[in-house]
C-alpha cells in the first residue's frame, strides 16, 4: 500500500490546514508513520513537522494508506507514476501550498513509499512548488521518491535526482 509524508522543514508547531477531502495526520517532528522507513533516515537530518496524507475516513489509530488518493492509472503499482486522483488534487495542491508558505526556510519535503512497488529510492531537489506540478500534470512524478520543494524561480525547468 502506498503511503504519503510531507515534511514542512524547521516548523515548530503545526499549521493546521482546513479540512481536506482525504484524511490527514500530523505532528511535530519527523517521525515516519510508515515501518520500515525508505525516508527516516533523510528525515533525521532535518527538524520540523510532518504531515501523513491518509484514505478519506481513515481514522488516526487505523493503519494509514494512501492508496484511495491515487488516480486510477497510478493505483496500478506497475504504472510507477504518483498521481492525485481528480477528487483529491484541489487538496493536494492546497496542502503544498500551505506547508510551503509556513516552512520557516521555505522547504518542504514531499515522499511516497509503496512497499510493492519499485525497488528503488530516488531523492530529488526541485526550484520550485509551480515545477512539482508540472511533472505530477505529465505523469512525470515517480513512486518511491522524495522530492525536497523549496520556494524559488517559477519556470525553471532542470531538476537533480540522486539514487539512494
Amino acid at each position: 500500500m502506498p503511503s504519503i509524508e510531507i515534511a514542512c522543514l524547521d516548523l515548530q508547531i503545526p499549521a493546521r490546514p482546513r479540512r481536506t477531502s482525504f484524511e490527514l495526520v500530523y505532528e511535530a517532528g519527523l517521525k515516519s508513520h510508515r515501518f520500515p522507513s525508505r525516508f527516516q533516515s533523510h528525515f533525521d537530518n532535518f527538524t520540523g513537522c510532518l504531515y501523513h496524507i491518509g484514505n478519506p475516513n481513515l481514522s488516526e489509530a487505523s493503519a494509514f494508506f494512501a492508496y484511495d488518493v491515487l488516480s486510477v492509472a497510478s493505483q496500478d503499482c506497475d504504472s510507477n507514476f504518483f498521481e492525485f486522483s481528480d477528487a483529491h488534487a484541489t487538496d493536494g495542491r492546497y496542502v503544498l501550498d500551505l506547508l510551503l508558505s509556513q516552512s520557516p526556510s521555505k522547504s518542504i519535503i514531499f515522499t511516497t513509499d509503496w512497499q510493492f512497488g519499485p525497488e528503488h529510492t530516488l531523492y530529488f531537489e526541485l526550484r520550485s512548488l509551480q515545477e512539482f506540478w508540472r511533472l505530477h500534470d505529465s505523469r512525470k512524478l515517480i513512486l518511491n521518491a522524495a522530492y525536497t520543494i523549496r520556494y524559488g524561480a517559477l519556470g525553471d525547468d532542470t531538476f537533480e535526482s540522486t539514487v539512494e
